[in-house]
């Protein structure tokens, strides 16, 4: 998950390294570390987030069911590319929105879930070509 000092994500709070993001063409932006062993954000613990109440602006603004919903919406040639790619979102984010995605199907809430400006930003990255990974930094 990209950090946002702009939007009030404190950089000194936060476990973080700096990535490239297709989001982000030709910046390095920082983002939540990620567990070596399984990928998922370090603050990913079994019953959920473990810094929920400080939880950075983009994690604010997410929602995993969205995710879900604009991934059906794109034609299969687009989700094989974003799913290749590696950088967009990764399994269990995906399993956790299937998941979500399905709760708010069977709660009638589907409809509530724009997925318009996703599906979107979701096929400008599969235009883009993937990012070069990012040199280690330096302490």
């Amino acid at each position: 998950m990209i950090l946002h000092p702009e939007a009030g994500d404190d950089l000194g709070f936060y476990l973080w390294e700096p990535i490239v993001s297709a989001l982000y063409p030709g910046r390095t932006v920082p983002a939540l570390k990620r567990n070596p062993a399984t990928g998922d954000c370090v603050y990913l613990v079994e019953t959920g987030c473990s810094i929920h109440a400080r939880r950075p602006s983009v994690c604010r603004r997410f929602h995993c069911a969205r995710t879900a919903l604009a991934l059906e919406r794109l034609p299969r040639r687009v989700r094989k590319i974003l799913l290749r790619r590696g950088d967009v979102f990764d399994d269990a984010l995906l399993a956790r929105g299937r998941d979500r995605l399905q709760r708010a199907r069977e709660m009638g809430l589907e409809q509530v879930l724009d997925t318009d400006q996703q599906v979107a930003a979701f096929e400008r990255i599969a235009e883009m070509p993937p990012p070069k990974p990012v040199p280690p930094r330096r302490r």
